[in-house]
């Protein structure tokens, strides 16, 4: 039974990436990088609060929590590489998304499994998340705090609205008004 649980469990984890992936751009018009990053980060703590609440008698209720990874990974993806290329320059975008995968990956996930697996050995896993739960709020708290400190825009033209605001400063040009070009962006 465990095993088709896990199973399971795994099926619903990559089927909820497909609609916050393709809902990620107007997720990012609507609330921004940050919002998406807290949104991303407030769930993660909500999973690992779920987790560490689950007993043996009561692991099935593992799958609700599983259509969090959604928000935690294709949201919280999505945020990371549109933010990685809105501050690369021009010609390295694609250079600084590899840097922002490789921390991630190499990183993030390294070290989160080398702590993980620490702490699992020293105070169980209910213990490991619980501990899991505080670092994604403090880690929150630091993000947050970071961005107001170096406010960064929250909302910088994508898909449609940056396509108008191309064809708003091609008739500004052609009806001869250039101030609209100073204007930052």
């Amino acid at each position: 039974m465990i095993v088709f649980l896990a199973g399971l469990a795994r099926f619903i984890t990559c089927a909820a990436e497909v609609p916050f992936f393709r809902m990620a751009e107007s997720l990012l018009d609507r609330y921004g990088v940050l919002g998406v990053l807290t949104m991303a980060q407030i769930a993660y703590v909500c999973r690992m609060l779920w987790y560490a609440s689950l007993t043996p008698a009561t692991v099935i209720y593992v799958l609700p929590c599983e259509i969090l990874h959604g928000l935690t990974f294709a949201a919280l993806w999505s945020a990371c590489c549109y933010n990685a290329a809105a501050l690369a320059p021009d010609g390295l975008k694609a250079s600084m998304q590899g840097v922002v995968g490789g921390v991630h990956w190499g990183l993030g996930v390294g070290t989160g499994a080398t702590v993980g697996g620490i702490l699992f050995a020293q105070v169980g896993g209910a213990r490991m998340f619980l501990v899991g739960s505080l670092i994604s709020t403090t880690s929150t708290a630091v993000s947050m705090a970071a961005y107001r400190a170096y406010p960064m825009p929250s909302k910088p033209p994508r898909g449609s609205q940056a396509a108008e605001e191309q064809k708003d400063v091609a008739k500004a040009q052609e009806e001869g008004e250039t101030d609209c070009l100073l204007k930052p962006a």
